[in-house]
C-alpha cells in the first residue's frame, strides 16, 4: 500500500502531487511516531500479547474503510490513520514480546518453549 498511496490518492481524489506527498508523509510519520504510544502503554500495562492484538485489530478496521468504494478524501485520511495507530500498537510490542523469547538471539523462526506472559 505505501508503494502505490500517493497514485492512489491523486487518481481518486485528483490531488497534486505536493498535497498527495503531505498526506503520505504524515501517514509515513504516524505510523513510526505512535510506535511509541503502543510501547508507553504496553510497558505500563504489561500487557504486549493484548495490546499487539488490538493494533492487528485497528489496523484491519483502517483497511476495511479503505476498502469502502466512494469514500471522501477526510474519510479516507481517518482511515489512514486508523491505521498508522493500529501498526502503532502492533509492530514495536511484536519485537519486544519475540526479543523476549530470545528469536532474535537464536535467528530461530518459532520457538516452542517460550512463554509469552509477563
Amino acid at each position: 500500500m505505501m508503494a502505490i498511496l500517493v497514485l492512489f490518492l491523486q487518481a481518486r481524489y485528483d490531488l497534486t502531487a505536493e498535497k498527495a506527498g503531505n498526506i503520505y508523509g504524515w501517514f509515513y510519520f504516524s505510523t513510526y511516531a505512535l510506535g511509541l504510544v503502543g510501547g508507553i502503554l504496553a510497558d505500563s500495562t504489561r500487557k504486549y500479547k493484548t495490546v499487539i492484538l488490538a493494533g492487528i485489530i485497528i489496523m484491519f478496521c483502517g483497511y476495511l474503510l479503505m476498502a469502502i468504494p466512494g469514500m471522501s478524501l477526510q474519510f479516507t485520511v481517518a482511515a489512514l490513520f486508523i491505521i498508522a495507530f493500529g501498526n502503532g500498537l502492533f509492530e514495536g510490542n511484536l519485537q519486544a514480546v519475540l526479543g523476549r523469547c530470545g528469536l532474535f538471539l537464536l535467528g530461530a523462526v518459532s520457538c516452542q518453549h517460550c512463554s509469552y506472559s509477563p
